[in-house]
């Protein structure tokens, strides 16, 4: 009689193999992984130290505006400083951008606005198609926006353009109220 063979187990050799490829790929994940804990935790740290620095020194700042309210002229400096960020931040922006949008032109294009308080004036820097697009925003300006007396301080004709567009600077008196 011949021997019977009940294993009916299939090979293992390959479900070794898989099970090693497995954990190596773990074993990998899991380096990755603690490098990637290690690097954060030192940046962690560095950040902890610059936030203790910068703390240090803004109450080292604190200390010094103490030092500056028994300083009569430091005094005043701030409080005029504060006064002229008050006043631009009081300023009728809306109204200005308003105006100055009533006088838009597609010809046209702002690149800078400085309002001054204390002359009543803005100066209004930037860049027009040609002279008779920058005369129709000028009347348009006085006309239009409200502003007045709206001059031409400076222009200048960019030759290397091939478009050659004018660089001005218009300065126009205004009201507060606009």
């Amino acid at each position: 009689m011949k021997r019977l063979n009940l294993d009916y187990r299939q090979d293992h050799r390959l479900s070794q193999y898989s099970a090693y490829f497995l954990l190596g790929v773990c074993a990998l994940i899991g380096s990755i992984v603690f490098i990637h804990y290690t690097s954060a935790s030192t940046e962690n740290a560095n950040l902890t130290a610059l936030i203790d620095k910068v703390e240090g020194v803004s109450q080292s700042k604190g200390s010094l505006s103490k030092q500056a309210q028994l300083n009569p002229e430091a005094q005043k400096e701030l409080i005029l400083f504060s006064n002229q960020v008050i006043n631009k931040l009081n300023m009728p922006w809306g109204d200005l951008f308003q105006s100055l949008d009533k006088a838009n032109s597609a010809e046209i294009a702002l690149l800078g606005i400085e309002p001054n308080l204390k002359k009543g004036v803005i100066k209004l820097s930037g860049e027009a198609k040609n002279f008779k697009a920058l005369f129709d925003y000028m009347r348009g300006l006085n006309n239009k926006s409200g502003m007045a007396k709206v001059y031409l301080i400076e222009h200048k004709i960019n030759d290397q353009d091939p478009d050659q567009p004018i660089h001005f600077t218009l300065e126009a008196s205004w009201t507060s109220k606009l």
